[in-house]
This record gives structure tokens, sequence and C-alpha cells, in this order.
């Protein structure tokens, strides 16, 4: 059977397959392929995907035309293009096989692409990949997409190009990636499985009984009838509509302001003073020289460039208040655009650099569910920073809408007073105090509380932290102690929740008071 895909028009096609799974083999239960309208990605996604071949192929050729003296040639531009083509002949040693082997590479990837196909169903994302006997047909239920994110790497953004990852409510693997297609079509197919998502929940809470389909008469509409019958029904927007319409900004971090906070952060001032020590001593001990210059400048590009990405990664970075949760992008050279559902938050901590604290900036990373530990580990596009940097009238505001379960007491206002606090301090409970002399410098600030749903950890001294971790999203509670807490009546406490950057470990705390985190959290789960 053959398969003709057709051109980027995001229509919704049938699909009544019966199994979940993402990997499936061929078999009677799938829906027919002509009965869902496949698709190709972009032609020029190959090249997008492989911008380092072609620069590797500039590079070489540029070397050996200026070791060869050409460049330096003062020739009209005919004559140079005829002596550029007789130096190719000249030297096939060096052409032929560069040719050959992007011809081969290139010819693999055009013939991955060509058998990649994606597909939207009625209940299913479809996804085909592979040639002969590595063929994969993989599909996500989109009843359990968990989010949808866009992202445009530098070149593929000079073509006009982006990647559409889904994200489904699997353990490990589950993201099925889409490199590339057209920006305005990334942005189309995603409207479209987005409503598809509210069509699929709308219609499993009304659907008729077995007794009152048997009595209404069948009616056969196109794909275009019934997504407006259903937008009409449900007064909803259209699909290309979602984008715009529907989001409400929240924040906007601007460049200038980025740039402070890099400059006022401990650990880029750390780094800083490390490099500044090594140059003194270096030239005190070994004197201007080869050895000590190239060693500085390496040190110092280094420096430099992981400063310059931190700054590039989180330019121009923005939140929107949209029906599917907040939208998330930023990014100088590689856009990102992500979505993160508020039920899908199961961890905050709102963090605050010492030399942030005059200025009232904040920041806060969250762990998020849905991502596999290979995700957490090999995908640099992952959500983990909720929040780059706010002010703490603009984290307040965003607080108040992700804390993923209600309590009156616990508010964004709340939270930030809490912060700040130390000791006994709003309700904190602190570690023993023998044991000061181990941490003297957080003592006063190190200590927990539990309220009515959450569990809070405050700690840090150079970076101010706040943990808060609902007691549902807790996995598990374990109890240590060393032989010294032991003499000393003392505790250690950690609490574990999904893989992420949040981590709560509460040292040194009573007996008493590490007993009553362990019966808190049996209580939940009774």
């Amino acid at each position: 059977m053959s398969e003709t895909p057709q051109e980027h028009n995001f229509s919704l096609g049938h699909d009544d397959a019966k199994n979940n799974t993402h990997d499936e083999p061929q078999n009677s239960e799938q829906v027919p392929d002509e009965e869902l309208h496949w698709k190709r990605a972009h032609p020029l996604s190959p090249l997008a995907s492989s911008w380092f071949i072609l620069a590797w192929i500039v590079w070489i050729t540029g070397k050996e035309l200026f070791e060869s003296g050409f460049l330096e040639s003062d020739t009209s531009l005919l004559e140079s293009l005829r002596d550029f083509l007789t130096f190719i002949t000249s030297t096939p040693k060096i052409f032929v096989p560069a040719l050959l082997s992007v011809v081969i590479y290139y010819g693999v990837t055009y013939l991955g692409w060509f058998f990649t196909f994606f597909a939207v169903g009625e209940k299913f994302f479809h996804l085909k990949t592979g040639v002969l006997l590595v063929k994969k047909n993989r599909k996500a239920n989109i009843n359990k997409i968990q989010s949808i994110d866009i992202t445009s790497p530098f070149l593929a953004r000079l073509f006009g190009l982006s990647e559409m990852t889904v994200d489904v409510a699997d353990g490990d693997g589950s993201a099925l990636s889409i490199k590339f297609l057209k920006h305005q079509h990334a942005q189309q197919l995603r409207s479209t499985l987005l409503q598809r998502i509210t069509d699929v929940k709308q219609s499993q809470h009304s659907a008729p009984t077995r007794e009152e389909s048997e009595d209404v008469p069948t009616v056969v509409l196109s794909e275009e009838e019934k997504l407006q019958q259903f937008l009409q029904q449900e007064n909803l927007p259209t699909p290309t509509a979602v984008e715009d319409s529907s989001e409400q900004e929240l924040l906007r971090v601007p460049p200038k302001r980025l740039v402070a906070s890099l400059l006022l952060d401990v650990k880029v001032l750390f780094q800083l003073l490390l490099f500044l020590i090594f140059i003194v001593v270096t030239l005190r001990e070994v004197g201007v020289g080869f050895f000590s210059s190239i060693t500085s400048i390496i040190i110092l590009f280094g420096f430099a460039s992981s400063l310059f990405n931190t700054f590039a990664r989180r330019y121009n970075f923005r939140i929107a208040d949209t029906p599917e949760g907040l939208k998330i992008r930023y990014g100088l050279f590689d856009t990102v655009t992500q979505s993160v559902p508020v039920s899908r938050i199961q961890g905050l901590q709102i963090n605050q650099s010492v030399l942030w604290r005059s200025l009232n900036w904040y920041k806060v990373v969250i762990n998020v569910a849905g991502y596999g530990i290979k995700d957490m580990m090999n995908d640099k596009k992952i959500t983990e920073e909720l929040v780059v940097l706010a002010t703490g009238e603009e984290l307040e505001k965003i607080l108040d809408m992700v804390l993923p379960v209600h309590e009156e007491r616990v508010t964004g206002r709340w939270l930030l007073y809490a912060h700040g606090t130390r000791g006994t301090e709003a309700g904190f409970r602190p570690r023993v105090a023998k044991l000061r002399w181990l941490r003297p410098l957080s003592y006063r600030r190190a200590g927990f509380t539990l309220t009515d749903k959450y569990f809070i950890l405050r700690d840090g001294v150079l970076y101010y932290k706040l943990s808060i971790i609902p007691y549902q999203f807790i996995q598990s509670v374990d109890v240590r102690s060393s032989p010294l807490e032991r003499h000393y009546g003392a505790r250690t406490v950690n609490i574990w929740t999904i893989v992420g950057p949040i981590s709560a470990t509460n040292k040194n705390i009573h007996a008493e008071d590490a007993q009553r985190i362990v019966q808190t959290h049996r209580d939940v789960y009774r």
C-alpha cells in the first residue's frame, strides 16, 4: 500500500485503535493507514539537524584553499571561479572522499526523513519512523498528553523551522519529537492537538448511553463541519486562535535585569575570584610566559562562555497564563516554547542569592511529573526553572497560581515572608542546638514546618532556599541517624519525591520532630 503524505494541512483524522501503548506492532486491531492523514516533516529538516556537517565541510575547504594560496591571488571573479574548479579537479584525493561522505551521509539522512510520518487521529497522535527492519510505529494517547513544546534551534530559525515535542504521562522515553516543521505549521499542529485534547475530555464527560445512542440517527459530517460544530456548541476559539487570544502575560525579564542578576550571582563571583587568584599565583610563581598566558586565556574563555550560555538560554524569558497551563518562552539563539500544566508541578523551591536580597529578586525551580530519568539526564530542554528572575511582587502573583494544592494559609505572600525568616519565626522548627557547631553559619536559617497540606523546608546561607512539597506528592520518607546524632537525640529525615532539582533533606532535627514527619506522611496515605 502506498502512502501519499499531504502538505501541512492539519485536519483531524480518524483513529479507533484500542491500545494505549506507544510502540505498536502492526496488528488487525489497528486502523488502516488510509483513514489517517499522514504527513512528513519539512524537506530541509535533515540539513537543519546536521548543520555541523556543513560547517565542517566549509572549514576543511577553506583551510585547503588558504594553505594552497588560492585566496591570496589577485584575480577577477570569473578567473577565480575557473581557478577554483581547476584546483578541485587537480586535487581529487581531497574533494572526492569528502563529496562521497557528504552524499552518503545526507542520502541516509534523507532516507530516514522520507520514511518518517506523523498523523493526528481521534484518540492518538501517531509517529512512524525507521526503514526496513528497524521500523517503529509509536502513538501517544491524546488524553495522556502532558505538554507540547516547540523549540527553534539557531540554524532551524534561519529556515523558519521549529521542532515539536509531545510529552506523554509515561515513565521513560515517552516524548515524541518531530524535526522540523515550518514554525506556523508547528503552531497550527500544536493548536490542533490542544483542541483534540479538549474534544476527547468533553466527549468522555458527555458520552451518551447505549440506549440513547440507538435512538439517534447517524449523520456523517466532514472533519471541518465536526470541528466547527464542536466549537460553536462549546463557545471555544478556533485552534489557530488559541495561541494568542487566551494568553495573559505574567512576567517578562528585561535583558538589563538579567545581566545584572548574573553579575550579582554568588556562584559567578566565586568563579571569578578563583580565576583572579589563579592569575596572581601564576604570575608570582611562573611569571609572564607562553604557558601561563595560554592557560589564562583558556580559563577565561571557559568562564565567559559559560556565562554567555546562561544569558543566551534565559534571554527574553516570558511566562504567560493559558488554558492548558503556564506557557514559558526563552532563548536567544535556540528559542523554546514550553507548556507546564499546574497539575504536573509536584514541588517548588524559591531561591535567592544573598546579593539579590536588597533588590528583592527571586528564582523558582520545580519538580515536574511526566519526565523520565532518561529525559532528565539527556534532554537539555527539560523545564526545571519555572522563573529565572522575578521581583517579589511579580513572584507573589505567580506563586498563587502555581501552588499545586490549595491551602488558605500558604499563599505567595506568606511564602515570601517565610523565605526570609530565621529561627522559630513563621512556626518553623529549628535543628538540635547542641549540634549547631556542625553547621554554625546555617543553623539559624535551617528549619522546617508542617502545614495542613505542605512540607516546607528552609535552608541556605549564600543562597536562601525555601522548598515547598505537598504531602500527596511525597513518595517516601526515611529517617537516619549517625552515632553522634543518636547521642544528642537528633535525626536526619530524607523526603523523596519525583526526579528533579528539589531534594528535601532535613539534618540534625529533634527525634520527636522526625517522628512527627513520618506520622504525617502515614496519615496522608491511610
